[in-house]
């Protein structure tokens, strides 16, 4: 409806009024041109990726190359520069969802000429074709808004408000503490096979079988590739 300008450090800022439709308030849009971005936006592995073509051959191209260092080290630099290729592999895949509406557009279109038509059997291929890409597409989406849920649910503070909620008024609480001892309470004792059992070395496989118990919409680590991504590659 029209723009206010601000006199401000942001010159050619404005906001821009909507329709008011059915509320006596009209919508507000604060836009600020020629303002940047001062950070890119966090890299976070989408665990739909791990399905698509050329996930595994990127992963793969990132691992042989020839690191020096501890091996933890080689892990992170190679996992570090795995974001670039993931970040295109995404947006290669455009938007999801405007895929998913585009593909049951053309899909409708093509089963109207279908019941036009039942004997074409060049539409009937086209009918299979189109169908099998936006079951894919609507597979894609389901992946993607599944492990989105999940990161919402997290940073929307439902499970992390209950935990520091609980630590805080257990770990803020004041009261008066009585000697205490430690006399008779470790009077059982692991035998000497138990005790060296847990110091041995431990092996790829346990390794492997613990990573493979996590679930695939959780990361092991604070490096934001889930447990999806190591399972899959």
């Amino acid at each position: 409806m029209g723009n206010i300008h601000f006199i401000t450090e942001f010159p050619s800022a404005h906001a821009i009024f909507q329709p008011y439709r059915v509320s006596d308030h009209a919508p507000c849009i604060l836009k600020f041109p020629g303002m940047t971005r001062d950070k890119p936006k966090p890299f976070k592995f989408l665990n739909f990726l791990v399905h698509k073509a050329g996930f595994k051959e990127e992963v793969a191209k990132a691992w042989d190359a020839h690191l020096e260092g501890f091996s933890m080290y080689q892990v992170v630099c190679k996992l570090k520069s795995l974001k670039t290729p993931m970040r295109k592999l995404l947006y290669a895949h455009g938007n999801l969802h405007k895929r998913v509406k585009t593909l049951r557009s053309e899909l409708d279109e093509i089963q109207k000429n279908v019941d036009t038509d039942p004997g074409n059997a060049t539409l009937r291929e086209a009918e299979i074709s189109k169908l099998n890409s936006f079951q894919e597409a609507v597979l894609d989406e389901e992946r993607f808004l599944k492990h989105k849920s999940k990161i919402k649910w997290l940073q929307g503070g439902t499970a992390l408000n209950a935990f520091v909620s609980h630590y805080s008024s257990f770990l803020s609480s004041t009261g008066s503490a009585n000697p205490f001892s430690c006399n008779g309470i470790l009077s059982k004792r692991l035998s000497s096979q138990k005790a060296l059992d847990m110091i041995r070395q431990v092996t790829t496989e346990e390794i492997k079988d613990a990573m493979f118990d996590i679930g695939n919409d959780k990361a092991p680590g604070p490096d934001v590739y889930t447990s999806a991504f190591f399972k899959s590659s």
